[in-house]
């Protein structure tokens, strides 16, 4: 038979789902069947496959998640006549969907295998993403599994749990289970894994393998073993790790005291993953939610035992074999675990490997695997689950109940909450006057009836800070307003001073001196004027233009301004970059020059104000960025050096600051709400060195 299997891409680094592809179409390929995979490599990220092994197809996508490949569809109209059938694998990426609709054009039946991505446990987890989802499911993935010769889960569980996901639900229903391949021993290979790991040499290991995410309950796995296992045990995480989910549990097994007995390995494959299971006394999954556990079934080939929570869904085999211990995914029910397996003699033990081993060799091999999904092949099911919503009324009314439930949801949500702008002719734009909200319910604004990110002007008896600077003044929706820089550095300076910021989302010094020849009453009655700039301050005076980024009255439908503030600047400005005259060298300099000549005159008028111009960093012109990176920034950060005249103008290199780094960044370029507080106290000590500023 000629199979097509389908998949968003081959990456190790992807889980489970890769490696029992693989190992499908090789059982295929050795039984006599013509397997061929197709996947979108995302750019290159799929490994090679040899030609006399596997047929490998490879279509370039687009690099964001959602992975659209513009000749999917047309590859499979193309070459569906040399198969037999299709076989898709996962959700919720494009290789689903345009393969769903190619093959149906075609009529080459396919299957889908979901692999956990219909389970419930998102859906509680990420509401919002599963409203996301709810979007595009009628439209996209329901059609796909509807059209399906069979919806193919991987145990009975995972198919009970996926009708709950979508009360609009229609697939004919089957379950395969999932296997491996015999895996390979690596007698050697023990003492080249000790090698490598020396901490782990003579001591009880605990293993975990598999991709490190929160799903996967590691946090409490961690808190288990603190609580239950004594120094002879060590901890190893083997698997890909995000690093800042890996810094929140670092931090969770510090202040329990064991990050010293945790070994993090990254992902081992082939020879180090099966010296990792041979020198485990046990393998542990705490998992809220996983629909099979490869990971699992490689322990029991290994004669490792497990312990598994009861979200596993394969929890039943393993407790009707005695392969090892089943538990809540909780930290009591884990360290019940814990306390259960220490008591074990090591007879015991071994006996558990043993039953483990042979669940695997009845239940778990790939050849048990492919004998269950060829008989599907051959007489796919029948009887067809359906949601309890009609069809037909669902066709009517699904998007006036999505877009109902997207604009209450979103209203309340307090996303709306967001500041309006006005048009100008002077200054470009420009927040509007006298206004306040409350971004998400919770991230405060405000702005004074002169468009200053503070409250009412009041300078009489008060030392005056004027903040002028573009969105990083300016702070956005993602900081509170006390979290701001500008009242940052007015908690922090105290007493009798007060901060005005004048600031805008996009500016550039043209703006910003427009604003201040406009508010020259303010500078009148300002002691100090704190200037933020950055390379991107020259390019000219911005001009309002965009009606999502800066709206001037409010939306009347939230759901299309948020679509345009969010997902157009993300998706279809990289695609196609909005028109408009390209900044050059020359444009650049004339700007700059401007720049300086406002300052002479501003010296002249005002010869007792304070001037700090504070010359910020973008996170790739930090000091240990390649040059190339930071050619602009040491440019024009040396020529506004070379203005500074103390005490009056003054000027700091926020870059050069020992306290700025990486960590106070939220994105490429602005500052979370740690950065905030640390540049507000670089603007203080400098501002000390020429105005008396006493608590």
């Amino acid at each position: 038979m000629r199979i097509l299997h389908i998949v968003p891409d081959l990456d190790p680094l992807s889980g489970g789902t890769t490696a029992y592809v693989v190992a499908l179409a090789r059982e295929q390929l050795a039984r006599g069947d013509k397997p061929h995979i197709l996947t979108l490599d995302q750019g290159g990220r799929t490994p090679s496959l040899s030609a006399r092994e596997l047929g490998l197809t490879a279509l370039t996508s687009t690099r964001i998640k959602y992975r659209y490949a513009a000749g999917l569809r047309s590859w499979i109209r193309e070459n569906s006549r040399n198969f037999d059938c299709a076989m898709i694998h996962g959700l919720w990426q494009y290789h689903c969907y345009g393969s769903a609709m190619g093959l149906r054009e075609t009529g080459l039946p396919y299957f889908i295998f979901p692999h956990g991505m219909l389970d419930p446990w998102f859906k509680h987890q990420h509401p919002l993403k599963h409203l996301k989802k709810w979007c595009y499911w009628p439209w996209a993935e329901f059609r796909a599994l509807a059209s399906a010769q069979a919806v193919i889960f991987t145990t009975e569980a995972e198919r009970i749990k996926a009708r709950e996901s979508f009360w609009l639900y229609s697939v004919l229903e089957t379950v395969v289970s999932l296997g491996i391949e015999e895996p390979e021993i690596f007698p050697e290979e023990t003492e080249n894994f000790f090698g490598k790991f020396p901490a782990a040499k003579d001591r009880r290991l605990i293993l975990f393998l598999g991709r490190i995410h929160p799903k996967k309950g590691v946090d409490i796995l961690i808190q288990s073993f603190a609580q239950t296992l004594r120094e002879e045990f060590r901890l190893v995480l083997a698997g890909p790790c995000d690093e800042s989910y890996r810094s929140s549990l670092t931090a969770i097994a510090r202040s329990l005291h064991v990050d010293h007995r945790i070994i993090w390995t990254g992902m081992l494959d082939g020879a180090a993953k099966a010296a990792a299971l041979a020198t485990a006394e046990v393998f542990v999954l705490p998992s809220h939610s996983e629909n099979f556990g490869i990971a699992v079934v490689e322990a029991l080939a290994a004669k490792c035992p497990v312990i598994i929570s009861d979200k596993v869904d394969i929890h039943d085999a393993i407790r009707d074999t005695k392969s090892g211990l089943v538990c809540k995914d909780t930290v009591e029910g884990l360290s019940a675990a814990f306390t259960e397996w220490r008591e074990l003699s090591s007879s015991e033990r071994e006996k558990i490997g043993s039953n483990g081993r042979r669940c695997f060799e009845e239940k778990f091999t790939i050849r048990h695997s492919a004998d269950l999904l060829g008989e599907v092949v051959k007489h796919p099911p029948d009887i067809r689950f359906r949601g309890w919503l009609p069809m037909v009324f669902y066709a009517i009314s699904m998007i006036f109940i999505l877009f109902f439930l997207c604009e209450i949801g979103l209203r309340v949500a307090g996303v709306m909450d967001q500041p309006l702008f006005r048009r100008d002719g002077q200054l470009g734009y420009v927040v509007a006057p006298a206004q306040s909200g409350a971004f998400l319910n919770q991230n405060r604004w405000e702005f004074n009836k002169l468009s200053m990110g503070a409250g009412p002007y009041d300078p009489a008896g008060h030392v005056n800070i004027l903040l002028v600077g573009n969105s990083v003044i300016y702070g956005g929706n993602p900081l509170d307003q006390p979290q701001k820089p500008g009242p940052q550095l007015q908690s922090l300076a105290g007493g009798r001073v007060r901060v005005w910021p004048m600031a805008t989302s996009g500016w550039h010094t043209g703006n910003e001196i427009a604003f201040l020849k406009k508010n020259g009453g303010a500078l009148q009655n300002a002691d100090a004027l704190v200037w933020q700039l950055d390379s991107g301050d020259f390019d000219g005076k911005s001009s309002w233009s965009d009606p999502f980024q800066e709206p001037i009255h409010p939306p009347l439908i939230a759901t299309w301004f948020l679509f345009g503030k969010y997902i157009i600047p993300r998706t279809w400005d990289r695609v196609f970059p909005p028109p408009g005259e390209p900044i050059t060298k020359d444009m650049i300099e004339k700007n700059f020059q401007e720049f300086q000549k406002f300052i002479r005159i501003l010296r002249a008028r005002h010869p007792v104000l304070v001037i700090l111009l504070a010359w910020y960093p973008q996170k790739v012109e930090l000091l240990d960025a390649p040059a190339a990176d930071r050619a602009l920034y040491e440019k024009y950060g040396g020529l506004l050096k070379d203005m500074a005249q103390p005490p009056m103008l003054r000027f700091v290199d926020i870059a050069r600051e020992p306290e700025w780094n990486a960590a106070n960044y939220r994105d490429f370029i602005h500052e979370n709400a740690v950065g905030s507080r640390v540049l507000a106290a670089i603007f203080l000590r400098e501002l000390k060195k020429s105005l008396p500023l006493s608590p």
